[in-house]
């Protein structure tokens, strides 16, 4: 079964992170950006990197935005991280679900609602839906 299949949710309600700087995860972005292309991804600075991510589909260069506050497109609905094993140094958010696939790896599903979540020092806040053209009176 592909990794996709597994994920079983639409691209455009849910957006990918993988870590840098985990020490018990392998730095996925690259499978991540070949397997699921049509998923957002985010590659986060984690451990003691300066706080930062790179978000290929949105980067008109392959550089990081510096930061700790991501704003994420208002039709996601949730986090998954695609990481080996949660980090021991980073708490859980309330409400992560943790979906195991096979040979020992595992996703991190967050469902995310209007309310910003905080997770290791950064802050994914939902963009508002976009608002319609009023008629010139």
């Amino acid at each position: 079964m592909a990794p996709a299949d597994d994920l079983a949710h639409r691209p455009e309600q849910t957006l990918l992170i993988t870590e840098l700087g985990n020490p018990r995860s392998y730095p996925w972005l690259r499978h991540a950006m070949f397997y699921l292309p049509e998923y957002p991804i985010y590659e986060l600075r984690v451990g003691p990197l300066p706080p930062g991510f790179y978000a290929p589909r949105l980067a008109t260069a392959m550089s990081r935005t510096p930061g700790a506050e991501i704003h994420v497109p208002a039709p996601v609905q949730r986090l998954v991280w695609f990481v080996d094993h949660w980090s021991p140094v980073s708490e859980r958010p309330v409400g992560l679900e943790e979906v195991e696939l096979p040979y020992g790896r595992c996703l991190y599903v967050l469902p995310l609602g209007p309310t910003p979540v905080t997770w290791a020092g950064y802050t994914f806040v939902r963009d508002g839906p976009p608002r319609r053209a009023r008629a010139a009176h």
